[in-house]
């Protein structure tokens, strides 16, 4: 039988459509042949207190997913952190111990070239960062400055070059500046333009776009909530009008003798400057900006269901650092290694995560990378130090997980300013610290099964071999890298 050209051509073309549809998988169809997406909400000095607030973030993520029940920050301030979370490293590695100069050193130092992002953008990842990048940023380089990695970019300008354009003095809530892929764009005071508001929409566009394109998407979402001076939304500003803090027996604590003279000094305490009232209003000001958040988080999940790829997105709510309300009579804030300050929320939803999980495990914010790249079916680079979560998803109990974990704040190198110096190891049921100028070094110890709030310091009363021990492992902490923290981390630091 012969055939016409035009018969031919035609029969070419339909082969052609039939073999293009048989490679292309639709959205909402077979999620196991498709690449999953991700979504990072991280939001700014959330401490664990305020999780009961988000009811929808319970109902939607943590009881459809994990729960990590001891997820710490390795370095609780902005920039190490926030260093740490881009590239998997400990901050003794990345460099960036304190926030200033923050960003600028990340970006000089060239560790944008190698992050998480860029390695989801080269693995064909549609990317976007929303909101806070470093508190920093851009630091001496020109406004519409991009990093790469990011496909999208919308980033928070530091007030010290918004004021150039605008009175920036509502600590990003309102009044703020965005570079929006290059483009430099003022927010105002509208109602419309609340921070967490306009990152909600520019979230819901990208998951729109990239789900049109057919493309695994990775959004990171930087909020400024619940950092001070902390703004509500204005549909907010009445709501929890009864709520107060969940004080602790170390809330306001008054005998501070145990403690070193760093902490004693840094006491409000004795000149009576915080109150319990002002606690109750600085945790309930906190706790109405999270509801914006919450509000984002159903949001999204609604948007993710209504797309069909809910079932293929991995969603993740965590923060920079903790936050302490007058714990061991301490002012507001955050930087230290107590517990306030470097537990923080960490809850997870995704393909492959049983609902209901609780992980009590040892993790950080060191982990996220090497997790996110696994899940993604991408080889992290070799420099990462932390450990991904995939096997504890599967609660596999052949695992060997850590059993100590860094805790690092500030240079070294004296010479080079920092507001405190310390290192300390954080076990499941123990801290040691070691206080560092130049003047003197102070220890810390305590054994958290029988001291949970870390009110009774016991360095002094242990034995000269106790504290080699702790010390050893401590240096060995300090000076590890890549894979060789990953076993030293499994010596449990623990004195009883």
């Amino acid at each position: 039988m012969k055939f016409s050209m035009q018969a031919k051509l035609v029969f070419v073309l339909l082969i052609a459509v039939l073999l293009l549809s048989a490679c292309e998988i639709p959205v909402g169809g077979n999620t196991a042949a498709r690449k999953p997406n991700f979504i990072v909400i991280l939001t700014d000095d959330l401490d664990t207190s305020l999780m009961p607030v988000m009811i929808n973030t319970k109902e939607l993520v943590t009881d459809r997913g994990a729960d990590f029940t001891n997820y710490f920050i390795t370095s609780p301030y902005c920039c190490p952190a926030r260093s740490s979370y881009y590239r998997g490293q400990y901050a003794h590695n990345t460099g960036i111990l304190v926030n200033t100069p923050g960003f600028i050193q990340f970006q000089k130092d060239g560790l944008e070239k190698e992050t998480l992002a860029v390695w989801l953008q080269r693995a064909g990842y549609q990317t976007s960062l929303i909101g806070k990048y470093f508190v920093s940023y851009p630091g001496q380089l020109h406004k519409s400055y991009l990093p790469p990695g990011w496909t999208d970019w919308h980033g928070l300008i530091n007030e010290d070059v918004a004021n150039k354009f605008i009175k920036s003095d509502s600590g990003y809530y309102y009044n703020y500046v965005l570079n929006e892929n290059g483009v430099t764009n003022i927010y105002g005071h509208a109602e419309a333009d609340y921070t967490t508001d306009v990152f909600n929409r520019l979230s819901q566009q990208f998951i729109n776009s990239s789900i049109d394109a057919y493309q695994p998407f990775f959004l990171w979402v930087g909020i400024k909530a619940p950092h001070d001076p902390a703004i509500p939304a204005p549909r907010h500003e009445n709501s929890l009008p009864d709520l107060v803090y969940p004080a602790k027996p170390s809330t306001l604590e008054a005998d501070i003798s145990d403690k070193p003279g760093l902490m004693m000094e840094r006491s409000t305490v004795s000149g009576d400057t915080t109150t319990t009232a002002e606690i109750n209003s600085v945790y309930r000001q906190h706790a109405l900006t999270m509801l914006s958040v919450d509000e984002m988080v159903a949001d999204l999940v609604a948007l993710l269901d209504s797309r069909g790829e809910l079932d293929n997105t991995y969603i993740i709510i965590t923060s920079d650092n903790g936050f302490h309300y007058g714990e061991h009579g301490l002012a507001f804030g955050k930087g230290l290694p107590y517990l306030e300050d470097t537990r923080v929320p960490m809850v997870m939803r995704g393909p492959g995560i049983p609902e209901g999980l609780v992980i009590d495990e040892l993790t950080a914010n060191i982990d996220l990378v090497p997790t996110i790249a696994e899940l993604a079916g991408i080889r992290a680079k070799n420099f990462v130090d932390g450990r991904s979560w995939v096997p504890l998803f599967a609660s596999d109990p052949t695992v060997d997980w850590r059993q100590a974990l860094l805790i690092e704040i500030g240079n070294l190198d004296f010479s080079k300013p920092s507001p405190i110096v310390y290192r300390g190891i954080r076990g499941k049921d123990s801290l040691y610290v070691e206080y560092l100028d130049n003047d003197r070094k102070e220890l810390e110890y305590y054994n958290l099964q029988q001291d949970p709030y870390e009110m009774e310091n016991k360095a002094a009363s242990l034995t000269d071999m106790d504290l080699d021990q702790l010390h050893t492992l401590l240096e060995q902490l300090m000076a590890c890298k890549s894979k060789d923290c990953r076993i030293v981390d499994l010596q449990a630091p623990g004195i009883y």
